[in-house]
């Protein structure tokens, strides 16, 4: 059960948002992959 969560608010710059996105995407590819990461 998850019981601590962290919120991370990300403002992509003018122009960055699809690099932003991509980031996001990839991040969660290896978070994924985590066996003890219950959440993302």
């Amino acid at each position: 059960m998850t019981t601590k969560a962290l919120f991370v608010k990300l403002e992509a710059k003018p122009g960055k948002e699809n690099e932003v996105a991509k980031f996001l995407r990839d991040g969660q590819g290896l978070v994924a992959q985590e066996p003890a990461t219950t959440a993302w």
